[in-house]
């Protein structure tokens, strides 16, 4: 019988550079020269909202801009790393241990963490449920996918909406505890 699952593949992070072979502010012609062309191509909550529009590949999406220069790449499959720190797949406890150990700059809320030192943001839906151990159904929360991003990508929303990526790691943490503590 012939083994017809593909290898994982590791995806290394440049914090601000970009990952998997794409840099940022590359235009889509310029994706599809260094990786090839994508399996589809679609508007992220609408044209409105994402009017770069969104590649998808078998491990990752790649966002543009209006411009159509790359602004993001999302990771859903595949390993991924930054600074040499497994992000993807791995628990989000993990991951979070692993990048305060760093010294790394997190801003952690309630669905994962982003770093806007690194560039990167990791997201965990049940993020919260690291502080009880376990989920309902019995399962340690889990990062679900990683982005990578250019430099001001977040800009505009964080000015909008003070504080919407959460607040440092060790103050979030605390402010958890207490929640599950009541």
């Amino acid at each position: 019988m012939q083994n017809t699952e593909r290898p994982t593949v590791t995806y290394n992070v440049e914090p601000y550079q970009g990952a998997a072979g794409v840099k940022f502010g590359m235009t889509r012609c310029d994706v599809a020269k260094a990786i090839g062309g994508p399996e589809g191509t679609f508007h992220r909550g609408g044209e409105e909202r994402d009017p770069g529009g969104t590649d998808q590949y078998s491990d990752f999406f790649v966002s543009y801009d209006a411009d159509g220069a790359c602004e993001a790449i999302e990771f859903f499959g595949g390993e991924v790393r930054c600074e040499g720190i497994l992000l993807f797949p791995n628990p989000y406890a993990d991951a979070l241990e692993k990048l305060q150990e760093a010294g790394v700059d997190l801003l952690c809320n309630g669905d994962g963490c982003t770093s806007l030192a690194l560039g990167v943001g990791a997201y965990a839906p049940f993020a919260r449920d690291i502080l009880g151990g376990e989920e309902a159904d019995g399962d340690v929360p889990l990062v679900e996918s990683v982005i990578a991003f250019r430099k001001g990508y977040y800009d505009d929303l964080v000015e909008a909406y003070p504080g919407i990526l959460g607040v440092p790691a060790e103050e979030w943490l605390a402010a958890a505890r207490r929640e599950r503590s009541r």
